[in-house]
């Protein structure tokens, strides 16, 4: 498999699941909370965006660390440290 193929298929995966978490945090605010219903697997406050260590605040931590890495070895392999200087702007935290 190609490394444009590689690249592509990662990308596509990470919007899915990110896409997945939204929809998951949408039902939780559709169904109030509550436990009732098919909603009612999506109660548990880890489902809810706005709370601090929900499920889509720890995957875009995930992300972050992910496209510092990345911009990390794009300064290395293209010798060029605005990638590195971005890569330490996305790791700050």
């Amino acid at each position: 498999m190609s490394a444009r193929i590689q690249v592509w298929t990662t990308l596509v995966v990470l919007l899915l699941i990110t896409a997945l978490l939204l929809a998951g945090n949408v039902m939780h605010n559709l169904g109030g909370g509550s436990e009732d219903g098919v909603m009612g697997v999506f109660a548990p406050i880890a489902w809810e965006g706005d709370f601090d260590g929900s499920h889509i605040e720890v995957w875009g931590h995930i992300l972050m660390l992910a496209a510092g890495v990345v911009l990390l070895v794009l300064s290395v392999v293209h010798r060029a440290s605005v990638f590195a200087a971005w890569a330490l702007v996305a790791l700050h935290r």
